[in-house]
């Protein structure tokens, strides 16, 4: 039997905002994505992807669950990747991917700081719907 995965303390899980109205910018990797080359691939062009931290994020891999995911927790932070100059195109792309679509995941903008850099700037990530929690939290 599968062990349960439980919300870490202090974690809290965004409710979703309409995304589509802003379809261009900056978005932050922190799994799947993270790798430029996959992400080439499914945008069909070369992308470059700089490192960076998520604030405000920790990312967990729950038990029986095929991906990380990353919820909310003050004060956390979260390694990845930062794409820039992203197009609607892109988005609709990566949307498709992720699921957005069909609820499992939505975009949200977030704080994130590129290496060597002190000053945050804002970028999209994709976080887990409730829909998608409730299936690793069974």
């Amino acid at each position: 039997m599968a062990e349960r995965a439980r919300k870490p303390k202090g974690l809290t899980l965004r409710r979703p905002e309409r995304a589509d109205r802003v379809l261009e910018g900056s978005l932050f990797a922190y799994g799947t994505l993270a790798d430029p080359r996959f992400v080439a691939r499914l945008l069909e062009r070369p992308i470059g992807a700089e490192p960076a931290e998520l604030l405000d994020f920790l990312r967990v891999e729950p038990v029986g669950f095929a991906y990380p995911v990353v919820l909310e927790a003050a004060g956390e932070r979260t390694a990845g990747v930062l794409y820039r100059h992203l197009t609607e195109e892109d988005f609709r792309r990566l949307d498709g991917y992720e699921g957005v679509g069909e609820e499992l995941y939505f975009r949200e903008r977030v704080r994130v700081v590129r290496s060597g850099a002190r000053t945050p700037e804002p970028a999209w990530v994709y976080l887990p719907t409730a829909k998608t929690v409730a299936r690793f939290a069974r």
